[in-house]
Formats: C-alpha cells, sequence, structure tokens
C-alpha cells in the first residue's frame, strides 16, 4: 500500500503551496453605497491566474494606470464585467470599470515566488436604488482566488456587512439604511447564524485543504505518538496554544510578521519530521515544544482572520467560530489519518514500510517549502 502511495505524496510535497498557506492572496471587495444610489466596489485581487501565470502578470503591472485602456487586456476587463453580478429584485445591474492599479515595485521572481501576493486594486461602479436590497454574485468564468471577502457598508458606515463567499455563490441581501420598509429589522452588524456559519466554514476550509503545511505538521505529529493517549495530550496543547495566539494576534496584542511566521511554521514541521526520522521507535517531544510550535500556527491563522476585515461588534463571536471551524478540520484530519494508517503502523513492517517513508517525505517536502519562504524573507 505505501509503494502505491509514495510517488502521489512525492508530488504532494513539491507542490507549491507557499501562497495558499494562510490564504493572503484571497480577493478582499469592499462596496460603499452613497445615498445618491452609486455603489463602489473596489477590488484587491490577485490576478495571475486570470493572466496566465507570473509572467503575464509581471507585464501587467509595468503597465500602471494605462492597463485599463490597453487593447491586450480588454477581454479580461470585460470577463471581470460579466463574472461580478449584482442585482435587485432578480434584475441585473450594468457595472463600469472605472480604475485599474496593477501591483507596483515588484520583480519577475516575486510574482513566482508565491509570497509577495501582488495584488492588483480594481474599482467597479453602479447605479442602484437604495431603497432595494443588494445582492452580488461572483462568477467563475473570471478566476477570483477564494474565498472572496465581500464587505458592503453605505457611506456613512451605519450599515456594514462582511461575508465570505466562493465562486457563483449568492451573497445575502444588503439592506440600504433609507429603505423604511426594513427600519424594523435588526441590525445588520448583529450576530447571526448564518454569518458565524460562514466563518466556521472558513475555519475548517482554511485547515481542509487549503493548509496543506498545517496538515503535514499534524501528520507528524500522529507518525510520532506511540499510544491514543499521547496523542490526545499533544494535540490539546497544541491547540490550546493557537487558540490563544490567534486570539491575540488578531485583537492586535501582538504584532504578526507575516512571512517570518510563515518561515516558522514550515521550520516546525521540518523540526518534527527530522525527530520522527531521528527516533523510529520513540518521538522525544514534549508539551512545551508542542505548545511552542501551536503558539506559531495560531498567528498563522491570525493573518487569515484579520484580512476578513470582521465587524468589530461581532469580532469575539468571529473569532470562536472561525476557531471552532480550524479544531474541526483539524480532528477530522487526525481522524482520516487514523483510519488509514492505525493498522499499517501495527504491523512488523510498518516502521520500515510506512512511518519512516512518510517521515522522509515530509522532511523533503518541509525542508523546500522553507528554502523557498527563507528565500522570500
Amino acid at each position: 500500500m505505501s509503494g502505491k502511495c509514495l510517488p502521489l505524496l512525492l508530488a504532494a510535497s513539491l507542490w507549491p503551496v507557499e501562497g495558499l498557506a494562510h490564504l493572503m492572496n484571497m480577493s478582499q471587495v469592499r462596496g460603499g453605497l452613497d445615498p445618491s444610489g452609486e455603489l463602489r466596489l473596489v477590488m484587491r485581487m490577485d490576478l495571475q491566474r486570470q493572466l496566465g501565470g507570473a509572467a503575464a502578470y509581471h507585464r501587467l503591472s509595468a503597465l500602471g494606470g494605462a492597463a485599463l485602456a490597453h487593447p491586450s487586456y480588454q477581454a479580461h476587463w470585460q470577463a471581470l464585467l460579466d463574472a461580478v453580478e449584482v442585482s435587485q429584485r432578480g434584475q441585473r445591474l450594468r457595472s463600469r470599470l472605472r480604475r485599474v492599479e496593477p501591483p507596483e515595485g515588484y520583480r519577475l521572481e516575486q510574482f513566482t515566488s508565491g509570497f509577495s501576493w501582488p495584488m492588483t486594486e480594481l474599482e467597479l461602479t453602479l447605479s442602484v436604488d437604495p431603497q432595494l436590497p443588494i445582492k452580488v454574485r461572483f462568477r467563475s468564468s473570471f478566476a477570483f482566488e477564494e474565498p472572496i471577502a465581500l464587505t458592503l457598508e453605505t457611506a456613512s458606515g451605519d450599515n456594514r456587512r462582511t461575508r465570505l463567499l466562493v465562486a457563483n455563490q449568492q451573497s445575502a441581501p444588503f439592506l440600504g439604511h433609507a429603505n423604511p420598509a426594513y427600519a424594523n429589522q435588526p441590525a445588520t452588524g448583529s450576530p447571526q447564524i448564518a454569518a458565524l456559519g460562514a466563518f466556521v466554514v472558513q475555519g475548517l476550509v482554511h485547515v481542509l485543504p487549503l493548509g496543506p503545511d498545517h496538515l503535514l505538521f499534524l501528520l507528524c505529529l500522529y507518525l510520532g505518538c506511540q499510544n491514543p493517549r499521547q496523542l490526545v495530550v499533544l494535540v490539546s496543547w497544541f491547540t490550546l496554544a493557537h487558540s490563544l495566539s490567534l486570539a491575540a494576534a488578531a485583537y492586535r496584542l501582538v504584532p504578526v510578521p507575516t512571512a517570518w511566521v510563515e518561515a516558522l511554521i514550515v521550520a516546525s514541521i521540518l523540526w518534527l519530521a527530522i525527530a520522527n526520522l531521528r527516533h523510529p521507535s520513540r518521538l522525544a517531544v514534549r508539551v512545551p515544544v508542542i505548545a511552542l510550535f501551536g503558539l506559531l500556527h495560531g498567528l498563522g491563522f491570525a493573518t487569515a482572520l484579520r484580512a476578513l476585515d470582521v465587524d468589530p461588534g461581532n469580532f469575539l463571536l468571529t473569532l470562536l467560530a472561525f476557531n471552532v471551524g480550524v479544531e474541526i478540520g483539524q480532528l477530522g484530519f487526525i481522524g482520516v489519518l487514523a483510519l488509514l494508517l492505525h493498522w499499517p503502523l501495527r504491523q512488523r513492517w510498518g516502521q520500515s514500510r510506512v512511518r519512516m517513508p512518510l517521515a522522509a517525505l515530509a522532511t523533503l517536502a518541509s525542508s523546500v517549502w522553507l528554502a523557498q519562504r527563507i528565500g522570500a524573507l
């Protein structure tokens, strides 16, 4: 069984996950509704996939603001307008692309590294009826980096809603503050089950499937535990530690140097993978070490949560919901590992044919990722 899996695992170990690690290139859209009925959507997006690669994205960046009128990119801008669907009462509204500002000051190697996250800012405008609910959908015909963090607010700031969407998912209706028909509705900033559920899902997908570095760490931890009791103790301490640092960083109680945190997270995986190789019969890992690694991983999760522009009034509930999603993801993955590896690791050949090859592949993968992340510092 392990021999058949090795090519797949090797390919996975070399997969360029640096940009996916903590969703730093997610699409971010902020919409401002003016009382006159103008809706401005300011979008910050990574256009590498849409343009066909790093080199093409680098060429766009050299154009600066002239990219909006450049004939080579008109098909892309039209595709964007077609993909951003804003509707009221089931009728789609026509939008206009007013501004394109590609990233400036980036070298070509920074586009290929996956750590710099060059973002293009685009501005769309629409004429809407401020008395009617607004719904937004981002069609998959344009290569949006997901999830898409959508914030809609009135110009006065008295009405604001943040949602996480995936392609082809329609947002909940956004109600303009001037609409008397909704005067008795609860404030849109109040915590709602659907909103909190979205953040649970976001925490979940941040681990499964978009957190390969975190999953590799959990694999190394599983391989190194000799019995379920040890696994429960170490995972519990890891969970507690990353929950504390996630909260501290999300509330901006501690600074989060993103590039260094990402590098240290991979270094923790490499350390644990090498420990599995050096101590094949007994992993010499202690609670303080795992707790320290948990603190690092919590800081990494916080970078994604802080990028979502969460309503400050609901931040605590949002933080809890996000963390619940993270825990569901990691416990689910450990459960899958138990189903796949528990029996093989209990066999006499499990040490040489399963545990050691997986630890070696984890060492290889984390070494490659660490070299990439150090190179981007």
